[in-house]
């Protein structure tokens, strides 16, 4: 990963997602991922710098998230995290903050 504070972000609302980065901060990376989600009720679930950050979508609107210093370590916990409150998770997105992205 490219050094320097670069920043991704996801986000989730009951019916999208989004996810941005490649931003200098958090709060620019919260604003460019909700306005991907293009939904009145999304909001942004985590972020990681220098790093990746994974999204986990279930069923009936479960959803889990992580971040860690690799893929699979974000997987690992945004699928665990999405089994505490619904089944069939499934990742959606993961990223990292200078814009690899893994579906």
């Amino acid at each position: 990963m490219r050094g320097g504070n670069v920043t991704a972000r996801e986000c989730v609302s009951k019916a999208a997602w989004g996810y941005s980065y490649n931003y200098g901060s958090q709060e620019e990376a919260e604003e460019e991922a909700i306005k991907q989600c293009e939904a009145d009720d999304a909001k942004a679930v985590t972020w990681a710098r220098n790093a990746w950050c994974a999204l986990a979508l279930g069923d009936e609107g479960a959803y889990g998230h992580g971040w860690a210093d690799t893929a699979s370590a974000a997987r690992a916990k945004a699928m665990k995290q999405c089994r505490k409150y619904g089944e069939h998770p499934h990742i959606v997105v993961c990223v990292s903050s200078d814009g690899e992205v893994q579906k």
